[in-house]
């Protein structure tokens, strides 16, 4: 997993979320939100989608893997197998799944900080 793009999606998901809900409901009519607001939750889910691991980032992992010592190898092979799994994953839109899910968990843990939903 790219975990800086993980990162940005979420931050982006949390200035989303504070944007969208300045009122404290989320996408508010009323609110007048706006364009930058839907910007922002379209860039930090599409952030958040790439984020997933693909077949492309395995073709990096795994030369690396294979020249790792045996112990290494030993923890290292798992963690390939449960990446090629969330690869394949990505065939049946597990990815936008992810993201969605981030974009979920961030708006559920801003709730205690003052974003009332």
């Amino acid at each position: 997993m790219e975990s800086a793009d993980d990162s940005i999606a979420i931050a982006l998901f949390a200035v989303a979320a504070l944007v969208l809900a300045p009122d404290g409901v989320v996408f508010d009519a009323e609110a007048g939100v706006g364009l930058r607001g839907y910007a922002l939750l379209w860039l930090a889910v599409s952030v958040g989608w790439h984020a997933f691991p693909s077949f492309q980032d395995l073709g990096v992992i795994e030369p690396a893997v294979e020249q790792a010592s045996l112990p290494a190898q030993l923890v290292l092979w798992p963690v390939v197998v449960v990446l090629y799994m969330c690869a394949f994953a990505e065939l049946f839109w597990l990815d936008a799944v992810y993201a969605a899910g981030l974009g979920i968990g961030v708006f559920m843990l801003l709730t205690p900080m003052g974003v009332p939903f």
